[in-house]
């Protein structure tokens, strides 16, 4: 920095320039007249220094020389050549990688294949479940019913054969809908027949 501030204080720091080492990505282009490469992005940074000569004069580098020896610039052809070992090494963890990753997927197909079971089970449990809940309410139901009609038939003033039609007429209902109806329909078919006797 000692160097900076020397060359500010003698109003030289203008000749001073910034070179970059860095790696990124260009496009061949046509900038005021002049075929060029343009830049697009920097993908990583080696250095930057203060020099005399900024920007190799204002053109891109390439560095041949290092492509080989730069791991940032290295192809996969050089890699396999140079170091075999080095590729066979990111194949194996790549294979192990892809082989766990295979081995999950079928563990999870497998618990969806069991949970698929068990989810068709408890809904064949459900449906059963509803159905015995449908017949036991639908049977509870009835079972009123019949308590009511029994009652019912039990209390009219009938002739046995009269209350032993009603209770068969109606042993399969399930609602004690009618029943008064039908013991009053007896009641008057009896005082009918009564009254046809006294003639």
């Amino acid at each position: 920095m000692t160097k900076l501030a020397t060359l500010r204080d003698k109003k030289l720091l203008s000749e001073m320039g910034i070179s970059i080492n860095a790696l990124g990505n260009a496009s061949k282009a046509k900038v005021e007249g002049a075929e060029t490469l343009v830049i697009e992005e920097f993908t990583g940074c080696r250095s930057v220094d203060f020099v005399t000569e900024p920007g190799a004069g204002g053109s891109v580098t390439f560095y041949e020389s290092d492509r080989n020896r730069d791991v940032d610039l290295v192809e996969l052809s050089a890699l396999k050549e140079r170091r075999p070992d080095l590729v066979k090494a990111i194949e194996s963890a790549v294979r192990e990688e892809i082989k766990q990753e295979v081995k999950h997927k079928m563990e999870l197909e497998q618990r969806v294949t069991e949970l698929e079971g068990q989810i068709e089970t408890l809904t064949t449990e459900r449906d059963d479940l509803k159905t015995k809940m449908a017949e036991a309410e639908k049977a509870k139901v009835k079972a009123e019913a019949q308590a009511v009609i029994k009652e019912a038939v039990d209390k009219a003033e009938l002739p046995d054969a009269a209350k032993e039609r009603l209770t068969e007429r109606f042993k399969d209902a399930e609602t004690a809908e009618g029943i008064e109806e039908a013991i009053k329909s007896e009641i008057d078919y009896i005082a009918k027949l009564s009254e046809a006797g006294k003639v």
